[in-house]
């Protein structure tokens, strides 16, 4: 609007009482603005500001609306952080699945499974083939809690996966009164304690493989090694307890977790062993043909996940596994098998 006419005879006759010089000084400068907002491809106006300090006098930066910028960076708006709440162990259990996996697991597993307790925080992995056994393993699960902690599972966080919606697994959750809370599709900030462990076993077990330089077909090994440690480190979200302390004195009684061998560390992802030492882990006649006057007197190897108190011991140039008591290292060598 620059003035005010009126009308006589058909012609519109101006007003000349009715200036709007300053009116059509704030219109002209809008037009200013927004012609070099378009030129300089639409950047924040307080950069135009700074740019052109003589075209925002007596001008409002709220004032200024551009439709394309809101069309073009349109953003979400961020979740709020939620605290964390003390419950109940086994009250709530975050589940997250991960895969496929490009690369083979040496058991053939292309997938793993999370289930944390929201309580604890503590994780159990599962490594599968197909991702249709999600049903079979979760059932493994629950019945694990039942049987060794006598407790039961309240309510079941997991994303929107169809894995998680089929015919034997949904019923199963009902008939066992378990609460089945799914995220919002395309939304994994709702279930983001699982997509961060998920996210946290990676790349600790990409760290314990890069260090060690084994093969990636033990990518499942180093993911189980990595939640086993993990189990064990303090936690941010506890008042850095550990996880493993927080849960013994919930269940002192479990052994589970605390069972096994402590000299074992992640430094002992891979190792040497001498040949002359798998006469106290393998059968003589597969030692004989190892061993010869110049063959050489070591072989690299891996320690894989351990259970009970046991240790598992896989030659890399044989891809075979081997378990036995545990071992005393000294450095990456091994020294003797501890009795």
């Amino acid at each position: 609007m620059i003035g005010t006419a009126k009308v006589d005879d058909g012609l519109y006759v101006w007003n000349k009482n009715s200036s709007q010089e300053g009116m059509a000084l704030s219109t002209s400068k809008e037009d200013s603005i927004m012609l070099w907002h378009r030129r300089l491809g639409h950047p924040n106006f307080m950069y135009l500001k700074k740019l052109f300090p003589l075209l925002f006098l007596n001008k409002k930066i709220s004032s200024l609306n551009c439709e394309v910028c809101q069309l073009s960076k349109h953003t979400r708006v961020p979740y709020p952080l939620k605290p964390y709440v003390q419950s109940q162990p086994f009250s709530l259990i975050h589940s997250g699945l991960w895969g496929a996996s490009r690369v083979k697991n040496i058991t053939g597993a292309r997938w793993f499974i999370t289930f944390i307790d929201d309580h604890t925080r503590v994780c159990w992995i599962y490594l599968f083939k197909e991702k249709s056994e999600v049903s079979r393993v979760f059932k493994n699960f629950h019945s694990m809690i039942r049987t060794q902690f006598n407790s039961n599972i309240h309510t079941l966080r997991i994303d929107n996966g169809r894995e998680y919606f089929n015919s034997i697994l949904s019923p199963y959750l009902s008939e066992q009164g378990i609460i089945h809370q799914s995220s919002c599709p395309d939304t994994p900030q709702q279930n983001g304690v699982s997509e961060r462990k998920n996210r946290h076993l990676v790349a600790v077990a990409r760290a314990l493989m890069f260090t060690m330089g084994v093969p990636k077909y033990l990518w499942g090994e180093a993911v189980l090694t990595a939640c086993y440690l993990i189990n064990r480190l303090p936690s941010k979200v506890l008042n850095f307890q550990t996880l493993y302390i927080l849960f013994k004195k919930i269940f002192p009684c479990f052994v589970f977790l605390i069972s096994q061998p402590k000299h074992l560390v992640a430094k002992h992802l891979s190792t040497t062993i001498n040949l002359t030492d798998l006469n106290l882990i393998l059968e003589p006649t597969l030692v004989s043909l190892l061993v010869t006057h110049l063959h050489k007197k070591g072989t690299s190897a891996t320690l894989q996940p351990y259970t009970g108190c046991l240790c598992r011991l896989m030659l890399l140039s044989s891809k075979t596994s081997h378990i036995f008591q545990p071992l005393i290292f000294r450095g990456r060598y091994l020294v003797k098998m501890r009795p």
